[in-house]
């Protein structure tokens, strides 16, 4: 993991920029804390502050070219790079360190920026060719490393994190009110769009080309899920086998320790299962407990530990966690109401003290059809017929105090049945409804908004998938959106809150690439998820984890808010701090407080996203 950030001025000279490249540096420290360097050199002004995983002597960045013409930045590891470089070594070519990077200059020299194609890896990376003035920007294909920037003709700001680019004077901090109402209404933020107006992102598997002023981004890879026949399921689960072990087997590359976040779930089991495959000894494994018996899943991970004798360590998280709670949030660069941001910052927390990176589940669900949603989906088509009064009223069933349960997860479903059916399985993770927020929105922000669809960013992506059969089309959007835009932003910030690396072998590109092309039935089958993942691994885990119901990754928040987090509820939402951001009706909002601790409605997830924005906007836009 690393932190970049630079600035380029291709009508003038970047010298007397140092002072606020250094700021934007700063801003970033958590990200590398081992190493921090400047280049400053024409127009060019590149930051770079390293952890240091491979090769921790010679891998220092910037990296050159022989020439020193071409010159490189980048967050994140080339998992194929001894192969490249034993190929680049066979057409003459010279290296000067073993660092994963340096293959990347010289595929730039054979190739242009075509090299992005011959990448196995993740990465955000800049790279300024200084003799024909060339300015390029690079994200992986999945989204796992983050990359932001802002134009201003000629000049251009990039950074790894919104953070470090608003550092510098020139950019404004203006809130982007199209994406406060997209995060208002899924819980995060989708697309090129950032929470600061004129702060963009770029987007996973495309690229960016600034010359002479001109800004030209272009896509260097698409997902590509494939219709065809029913395979032999034996050949078929060898070979996802194969797959994965070689992508985990990548993916431990490094000269640092490392461990597993082990959840209990099926996805991290994997990882375990497979790295005890290849023979991966000891394995360091790190759990997270809950208090709520509803949300603890200690005893599948400790399942997990004794069956592969893993080094296990673990934490109980209790419910007095509101100071945490302020402070993580105000380390979020854009809002994200993912309530399991406290568990994952301290599992990351827990696995600081022995190792450096740890490898993760996150993807599988997507990958495998692993979500509720997927099922919901299923359902939905033979429950439309019901009458509406019948699925408002089943909506509005009071919920159960613990995390799913067959009432609270009807209550979900049939609260998604009243949402528009063009939007698929979106639906069922709509926060605020678009009747919501004509109470919720202050007259402002209603004018301001000038009755802007809330549901176009999810809208285009599924036209773009319209074609594929389901669960294909659902896991589409959800690779596209949810993954990139929440998912692994939330693994991302917790795990440099803890100057930490976390990998994810699910998300190596030749897995998705094969997964995405078998048929949509072994991935979901006869309403049973992650099927061909399930038999693949069958004889490698124990049932328990196998046949267990999906729980997914989050926080007890709906109790902790009418307990210990009601004074950190009462304080963000005051009708002071609402009414001085204009943005809300205060009215409203004391109707979901009032509602949700007397246990009348839960509105955990409506009052948690308004506790994040507000935190968030006091720390970004007021700080």
């Amino acid at each position: 993991m690393s932190g970049i950030c630079g600035i380029i001025n291709q009508a003038g000279n970047v010298r007397d920029e140092r002072e606020h490249l250094e700021k934007m540096l700063e801003s970033l420290r958590r990200r590398g804390p081992d190493e921090r360097e400047i280049y400053l050199k024409e127009s060019a002004g590149l930051g770079v502050c390293r952890l240091a995983t491979i090769d921790l002597v010679s891998g220092k960045q910037p990296i050159f070219s022989q020439r020193g013409d071409i010159v490189l930045i980048c967050d994140g590891e080339i998992y194929n790079f001894k192969k490249l470089k034993s190929e680049l070594e066979k057409k003459g070519c010279r290296f000067r360190t073993s660092s994963d990077l340096e293959v990347i200059v010289h595929l730039y020299e054979e190739r242009g920026i075509d090299f992005l194609e011959s990448l196995r890896g993740v990465f955000s990376l800049a790279l300024w060719d200084r003799r024909k003035e060339i300015f390029c920007l690079a994200r992986d294909r999945i989204g796992v490393k983050p990359l932001y920037y802002f134009n201003q003709g000629n000049k251009l700001i990039f950074a790894s994190l919104p953070r470090a680019i608003i550092a510098h004077p020139e950019v404004p901090r203006s809130l982007d009110l199209s994406s406060l109402d997209c995060y208002l209404t899924f819980e995060y933020l989708i697309g090129e769009q950032s929470i600061f107006k004129d702060v963009k992102r770029l987007l996973p598997g495309h690229y960016l080309v600034f010359k002479k002023g001109n800004l030209e981004v272009k896509s260097y890879w698409q997902l590509n899920f494939s219709i065809g026949p029913v395979k032999n399921e034996l050949l078929l689960k060898e070979k996802i086998l194969k797959t994965l072990k070689e992508s985990v087997g990548l993916n431990l590359l490094a000269d640092v320790p490392l461990g597993v976040l082990l959840s209990g779930g099926f996805d991290s089991s994997t990882i375990v299962a497979l790295m005890s495959q290849i023979g991966q000894e000891p394995i360091k494994t790190f759990s997270i407990g809950f208090e709520d018996k509803s949300y603890n899943e200690l005893n599948y991970a400790r399942l997990i530990s004794e069956r592969f004798k893993t080094e296990h360590h673990e934490l109980f998280l209790s419910s007095k966690t509101a100071d945490l709670a302020r402070q993580l949030i105000k380390f979020l660069d854009e809002p994200l109401a993912d309530t399991s941001i406290i568990p994952t910052f301290l599992a990351f927390q827990l696995a600081k003290d022995y190792v450096k990176v740890v490898l993760c589940g996150d993807g599988g669900d997507e990958l495998f059809a692993g979500y509720d949603t997927y099922l919901a989906q299923s359902l939905a088509g033979r429950l439309e017929w019901l009458p509406g009064v019948m699925k408002r009223y089943l909506a509005g069933i009071a919920p159960r105090g613990k995390k799913k349960g067959m009432v609270n997860r009807m209550r979900r479903l049939f609260e998604g049945l009243n949402l528009p059916s063009d939007i698929k399985h979106h639906r069922w993770m709509i926060n605020f409804s678009p009747l919501d927020k004509k109470a919720l929105y202050s007259p402002f922000l209603i004018q301001k908004l000038n009755g802007l669809d809330s549901y176009r960013p999810v809208r285009s992506i599924f036209n773009q998938a319209k074609d594929l059969p389901c669960p294909s089309q659902l896991q589409y959007v959800d690779l596209r959106t949810y993954l990139p835009d929440a998912g692994l932003v939330k693994v991302d910030q917790m795990s440099m809150a803890n100057s930490m690396q976390a990998r994810f072998p699910f998300l190596d590109n030749k897995v998705v690439e094969l997964i995405t092309g078998i048929p949509p039935q072994l991935r979901l089958k006869r309403f049973r998820t992650k099927y061909i993942l399930k038999k693949t691994m069958s004889e490698f885990l124990p049932a328990e984890i196998i046949n267990r119901h999906k729980e997914g990754f989050s926080s007890p928040v709906k109790n902790w808010l009418r307990n210990e987090f009601k004074p950190l509820l009462l304080e963000s939402l005051s009708p002071e701090n609402i009414k001085k951001r204009g943005l809300f009706n205060e009215g409203y909002i004391q109707t979901l407080i009032k509602e949700h601790l007397e246990k009348k409605k839960d509105n955990s997830h409506r009052l948690w996203a308004l506790i994040v924005f507000e935190i968030w906007a006091q720390e970004w836009l007021d700080g």
